[in-house]
């Protein structure tokens, strides 16, 4: 009623059913998002840093946790496994810029069509677009670089991040067809890379004045981004593995093989000598290689080729996963951070009040 003095929920003048619960619930919700975040007694529980008297007692690991804002223990060893391990492996690749150097950088086979039109080509857009954007990623996730002073910068930071990585994750998809051979099981699997990692930052590009779903599109954009670094990974434990079996090989093509070993060592595949003897187009014959890192470097290759398809849909389920586990373990992340609200207050009126979906 309009003129009526507000009902308090302490107040003995009123029995607490008067009181309408949706309206009660909503304050509720409200106070909590508008009011600065205290240590609680459970915060430990919660995955929050308890707190710390005796500043002798703050380690280096949470100190920096702290510098960058984050508030859950966790969240800056997320931050380093699913994104930050990506920047040290462009600037470890940082010489494929050169385009002369791709031999030295990629393993044997690889530069046979990474020296060729139009693969150089789209190749070279791919490294270039993929080297800037990604050493711009981890500004737009580190929490002390998203509060209000500096939100002009993350906004076209971000801006610039998008418009280097959607066509470098295209260019990338494309030169996928011809990845470690070009196999079925390899091409699905960057090819749901690269169209998840554009969906997910189109996404959050719709979503950019819905701060909570904002957050969780680009959470996940960014974990995927890491999928290449986990795919590495995968395969130098899974090439020990099928060595120490022994039974495996992959398919290699008789122009590619002629361009690792040399004409030199050709007659080691008779297929392919035949078939160049006679004239046919080495293109279209195949022979298997034994799958070894004991053996020659084109057997380690091949090694690395068996595990590829393998390696990138682990990989990709391990980051999607892993991203939705801290999408909830971080919730609380979406109501405020460092005691300021991370939406709009006209967007949090009394009685509409707008909360994350869960």
């Amino acid at each position: 009623m309009s003129g009526s003095p507000p009902v308090s929920p302490a107040s003995t003048d009123f029995p607490p059913t008067t009181i309408p619960e949706s309206s009660e619930k909503a304050r509720g919700r409200l106070s909590e998002i508008a009011e600065p975040v205290e240590p609680s007694a459970n915060a430990t529980k919660e995955g929050s840093w308890p707190a710390v008297t005796d500043p002798r007692r703050l380690l280096p690991y949470r100190a920096l946790s702290d510098a960058l804002g984050f508030r859950e223990r966790y969240s800056l060893i997320f931050f380093i496994v699913f994104g930050g391990a990506i920047v040290g492996l462009v600037l470890a690749r940082s010489r494929s810029l050169k385009p002369n150097s791709y031999g030295y950088q990629l393993i044997p086979g690889e530069a046979f069509w990474a020296n060729r039109e139009p693969w150089k080509v789209f190749m070279a857009i791919h490294i270039i677009l993929s080297f800037i954007g990604i050493l711009l990623v981890p500004w737009q996730y580190i929490p002390a670089m998203i509060q209000e002073n500096y939100m002009r910068f993350h906004r076209i930071n971000g801006y610039i991040v998008l418009a280097l990585l959607l066509p470098a994750t295209l260019f990338g998809t494309i030169v996928s067809r011809k990845a470690f051979g070009g196999d079925i099981a390899d091409q699905s699997g960057f090819y749901s890379l690269g169209i998840l990692t554009s969906l997910y930052a189109l996404e959050g590009m719709r979503t950019v004045h819905d701060i909570p779903q904002h957050r969780r599109w680009m959470l996940r954009f960014g974990a995927l981004l890491g999928a290449v670094v986990t795919e590495r990974l995968i395969i130098l434990c899974a090439k020990q593995i099928i060595s120490d079996v022994g039974s495996y090989y992959a398919l290699w093509r008789c122009d590619e093989l002629l361009y690792v070993v040399g004409q030199s060592q050709l007659g080691a595949y008779p297929l392919c000598l035949s078939a160049q003897e006679t004239g046919r187009n080495l293109g279209h014959v195949q022979v298997a290689v034994h799958a070894s890192t004991r053996e020659a470097p084109i057997n380690n290759a091949s090694a690395r080729r068996v595990n590829s398809g393998m390696a990138i849909w682990t990989a990709l389920i391990i980051h999607m996963i892993g991203a939705e586990i801290y999408i909830r373990a971080t919730e609380k992340a979406n109501q405020y951070r460092g005691g300021w609200i991370l939406g709009r207050p006209e967007m949090l009126p009394e009685g509409n009040l707008k909360t994350p979906n869960h």
